[in-house]
């Protein structure tokens, strides 16, 4: 007789499967994590410019306006543009005012300095932090911005943007001191103009050379004026105070005029020394 069967072991329960690991996310191609980089600072500098626009009824608004439309018609017509020898036998006066406000072309290394100097002392690495690649990214976002117009209108867009650099660094704090405003503003741009136009004017009688052609008076005369205002207060990135930059602003023009003596060099002086006497009498 056979013996009887043992029980059937139970079977142990089926263990849980471990979930699926999430798969990494899938990593772009270097040029389009690269491109995707760019995109971003372009947004970041689009908002940086946005927020340091001024008002619509500020006097930079129609002054950078007239600098470009003068700056425009000076690449195309510079005989009825800008102040040379010529022209004043000829009795085009109004070189005095349009010559000093017209731009003339320049290349985008001063404005590729400024863009990596921005973007070192923000990105941490002055400050011994850990450093950040977003300002990188902006600052090439906002050069590449500019190959376009300047694909069409040439080295005009970088000195039109350098020049809406010093009018946002330097015009618009004068502009927002309690009693100067627009107007104040206009009669100080007003007086260094006609003063870089005069002085061009009398160096092209005594000795001619090229045409006035540039904003060395207007850029030299609002650093200046800015520097008589500013006091204590210090420029950004550069850290240099406000009474110091003047006597660099006026060291730089008197050297200028020594070693590339021109009828702009002697406007961007004469400028200066305008912007300074009209200062000291009170900006108002």
């Amino acid at each position: 007789m056979s013996s009887p069967r043992p029980p059937h072991a139970p079977r142990p329960p089926h263990a849980p499967r471990p979930p699926h690991a999430p798969r990494p996310p899938h990593a772009p191609p270097p040029l389009q994590a690269l491109l995707d980089e760019v995109a971003r600072g372009g947004r970041r500098a689009q908002a940086l410019v946005a927020g340091a626009l001024p008002p619509r009824a500020s006097l930079l608004w129609p002054l950078w306006g007239a600098m470009a439309l003068l700056s425009v018609a000076a690449s195309v017509a510079p005989g009825a543009t800008l102040l040379s020898a010529e022209g004043l036998r000829a009795g085009r006066l109004w070189g005095l005012l349009t010559a000093p406000l017209a731009v003339p072309p320049s290349s985008p290394l001063p404005l590729i300095l400024l863009g990596g100097l921005w973007a070192y002392s923000t990105s941490g690495l002055a400050q011994g932090l850990p450093p950040r690649r977003e300002p990188l990214y902006t600052a090439l976002a906002a050069a590449l911005a500019l190959l376009a117009p300047a694909l069409l209108l040439g080295g005009v867009v970088f000195s039109l943007a350098l020049s809406a650099l010093t009018l946002l660094w330097f015009a618009r704090p004068l502009e927002r001191r309690p009693g100067v405003g627009s107007r104040g503003l206009a009669r100080l741009v007003a007086v260094v103009a006609l003063a870089g136009g005069a002085a061009g004017a009398l160096w092209l009688s005594a000795a001619g050379g090229a045409p006035l052609h540039g904003d060395a008076a207007l850029q030299r005369g609002l650093i200046t004026a800015w520097g008589l205002q500013g006091g204590a207060q210090r420029l950004p990135w550069l850290n240099i105070a406000a009474r110091d930059l003047r006597w660099v602003a006026l060291a730089f023009c008197a050297l200028e005029l020594l070693l590339a003596p021109s009828a702009t060099s002697a406007s961007g002086l004469a400028g200066c020394l305008a912007a300074w006497a009209y200062t000291e009498r009170g900006l108002r």
